[in-house]
């Protein structure tokens, strides 16, 4: 599966774990760390465009935001990072 950059700009309910509130980015983010979630590299289904809203959250990804939020770092914390934070 494809994978894109989605920037997190939060709707009517900010919860960093609903896809709603990710839009797809066309450009690689350049934040890193910080107190709030700035973008997630996600896979989504193989097919047409890639979605401008992110489809869905996969568990993995879940824990990452959460790991993220209260580590102020981006994650995982080894490898390639999949949530960048920004201050």
């Amino acid at each position: 599966m494809p994978r894109y950059w989605y920037n997190y700009v939060p709707g009517a309910n900010p919860s960093p774990t609903l896809p709603a509130n990710y839009r797809l980015s066309t450009i690689k983010p350049t934040c890193v760390t910080g107190s709030t979630i700035c973008s997630v590299y996600s896979s989504v289904p193989t097919g047409a465009a890639a979605p401008t809203i992110l489809p869905s959250l996969s568990n993995r990804l879940s824990n990452y935001i959460t790991n993220g939020l209260s580590t102020n770092a981006a994650q995982p914390v080894t490898g390639k990072f999949f949530v960048y934070l920004k201050s």
